[in-house]
């Protein structure tokens, strides 16, 4: 199994899944959203989907994003092993704080705008490695989200 299996940066607009309540086995799930209204539906929990908020699933819960409108949904995903997470944490020394984030109830972290835009940084930098396909420095870029994220953790109410 590759270690990144999905990696979408500035999407915009909707794609197959927008509302549909999906899984994904042995996978986790970064959707960091850029710009756009609506809600997130994690473990059956919703959550709003605003700017600047990451949301961090694990992709055996059922989950789903459905924005408002389309054409102003734009964000970045990564979609990855769990066995990545594993690595990323016995190099970050952090589980507790990943172990969190993705398996515990929070889900979603509300980003500043300057976290954000580091964040959207980070996935560019995804992006440019995957596509020279340097996989060791494509892990170092999700370790700083994580370590971006988990600054500035405080889970958003609906």
């Amino acid at each position: 199994m590759k270690d990144i299996v999905t990696l979408k940066y500035h999407d915009t607009g909707t794609d197959s899944l927008n509302g549909k309540k999906h899984f994904h086995d042995n996978e986790l799930e970064i959707l960091h959203i850029i710009s756009g209204s609506g809600v997130m539906m994690i473990k059956d929990k919703l959550y709003p989907l605003t700017d600047n908020t990451i949301f961090f699933v694990c992709g055996r819960d059922a989950h789903f994003s459905s924005p408002r409108i389309p054409k102003e949904y734009i964000r970045n995903k990564i979609v990855f092993s769990e066995n990545l997470l594993c690595s990323l944490c016995e190099k970050l020394g952090t589980s507790s704080v990943l172990d969190e984030l993705f398996y515990g109830d929070k889900g979603a972290v509300n980003l500043s705008a300057e976290s954000s835009m580091h964040i959207d940084e980070c996935f560019l930098k995804i992006t440019e490695s995957q596509k020279q396909r340097k996989e060791i420095r494509a892990m170092q870029f999700v370790s700083n989200i994580f370590s971006k994220s988990a600054r500035v953790f405080s889970p958003p109410r609906v």
